[in-house]
């Protein structure tokens, strides 16, 4: 008898431990799944909403266009891939061509540090196209 409660006392402590540890797990890990999940669901529906008041300006081919050098490009930073550009940034007009797939040895080779014209969409900033531009670009005074 003593023996049996020498044995199964260790285990039933590793037990109480690991269920205790589930509990703080519980508290910690399921909330922040929770927010987060919720951050991206918001921030997904934002996306969704803004695209959805686009569809008219797209079905009439309504556009905005951007000419200019580009004073800004951010890349989406891919660890286990190619870098593909996130962001143009022309004129203070920050443009989302994520969805255009333009790999940045691409970008850097034909179009960094050139004039070029974007035509996106007006309310979500998605770019439609990404063109070297030829014409002249008026100077900022």
């Amino acid at each position: 008898m003593l023996a049996g409660t020498v044995f199964t006392f260790p285990f039933s402590l590793i037990v109480a431990y690991s269920f205790k540890m589930v509990k703080v797990i519980d508290k910690i890990v399921i909330p922040l799944f929770v927010v987060g999940s919720l951050f991206f669901s918001v921030k997904w529906a934002f996306s969704a909403a803004q695209l959805y008041l686009d569809k008219e300006a797209y079905d009439q081919k309504n556009f905005n266009v951007a000419k200019g050098i580009p004073s800004e490009v951010t890349y989406d930073g891919s660890k286990n891939g190619p870098d593909y550009i996130d962001t143009i940034t022309i004129d203070d007009t920050k443009i989302k061509v994520s969805n255009l797939y333009i790999l940045e040895k691409d970008f850097n080779k034909r179009l960094m540090n050139k004039p070029l014209m974007i035509t996106y969409l007006p309310i979500s900033k998605y770019a439609i196209s990404v063109d070297q531009y030829s014409g002249k670009i008026k100077a900022d005074n």
